[in-house]
């Protein structure tokens, strides 16, 4: 019995634990933009593991590319301290998708949500490439010898 209260009070802890991560890293970005009212807590179940494991499953066993990524910190100030990094992993084959919220402090990658059957708006997707390919035109051109 008291193995059985061990294990439980382990699993509450870390999902207190990881709410507590979560919410204090959505609340850094929510204060920038959304009304004050707008966003609550919300207890919903997030799973984290190693970084290392958690990325290279995605990519060797999911088979999933990195889509792009982007840096979290304090109130979503560019100069703001790193609280994390998101990212979107993608399949082609069988249009399934993950958002991760890797915490550097933890060494810990965050399974965030889990999407199937993906739309994409394509005129949004080709601006953004070529947006890119606009800005890799700018780049000095290096000679090689």
């Amino acid at each position: 019995m008291n193995y059985y209260i061990k294990v439980f009070l382990g699993f509450f802890a870390l999902g207190i634990f990881c709410a507590l991560v979560y919410g204090s890293l959505n609340k850094a970005q929510a204060d920038e933009a959304f009304p004050p009212d707008l966003l609550r807590t919300q207890m919903v179940p997030v799973y984290c593991g190693n970084s290392f494991e958690v990325l290279v499953t995605t990519m060797n066993t999911f088979k999933m590319q990195l889509m792009g990524s982007a840096n979290v910190t304090v109130q979503g100030q560019p100069d703001g301290r790193l609280l994390g990094t998101m990212s979107v992993w993608y399949n082609t084959d069988n249009q399934k998708g993950v958002f991760y919220l890797t915490i550097p402090q933890t060494g810990e990658t965050c399974l965030m949500s889990y999407g199937i059957d993906w739309v994409f708006d394509t005129e949004i997707l080709l601006d953004i490439v070529n947006s890119s390919l606009a800005n890799v035109s700018k780049l000095p051109d290096i000679e090689v010898e």
